[in-house]
């Protein structure tokens, strides 16, 4: 009488996308099956998205499917830009990358208001601020900033 055991273990597979692989094997009293590779699909922009999102990342500049991974830019607390990478598989996001809490533009605009800027023309988001342009209470055009850290308003 033959015995059937079915053993199932993880593999890292290199298959042309080099991605995780869940290997079957059979093994019989006579025989081993040739193992069965399944490929992982990797994950699509818009999941990764959302998992960034979840995890406290909500000004992404930048991001890029490259070769399994995920390229991301984004910014920290100073301002500058911090780039890292998201494995497309599992969506693993480094421990070392720290999201940044921004004001959202509504809020910026809604600070603007408050301070007395009445018709804001434009706002644009860049390196860790909302750079504006606005009519102020005397009805003149000016350059304001927003701090989209603090939401402190100032003059450009």
């Amino acid at each position: 009488m033959k015995k059937t055991l079915l053993a199932l273990s993880l593999t890292l597979a290199l298959s042309s996308m080099g991605t995780l692989a869940l290997a079957e094997t059979a093994v019989t009293a006579n025989t081993v099956s040739t193992p069965v590779a399944t490929t992982a699909a990797p994950l699509t922009m818009v999941a990764v998205l959302k998992l960034l999102d979840q995890a406290g990342y909500k000004h992404i500049h930048n991001i890029e499917f490259d070769h399994d991974v995920y390229k991301v830019e984004t910014f920290d607390a100073q301002g500058e830009k911090l780039t890292f990478k998201v494995a497309a598989v599992n969506g693993v996001i480094p421990a070392q990358a720290k999201p940044v809490t921004y004001i959202t533009m509504l809020a910026a605009a809604e600070k603007l208001q408050a301070d007395g800027y009445k018709v804001i023309h434009e706002v644009e988001f860049e390196h860790g601020m909302y750079k504006a342009k606005a009519l102020n209470e005397k009805g003149k055009k000016v350059k304001v900033i927003v701090n989209a850290l603090t939401g402190v308003v100032s003059k450009d």
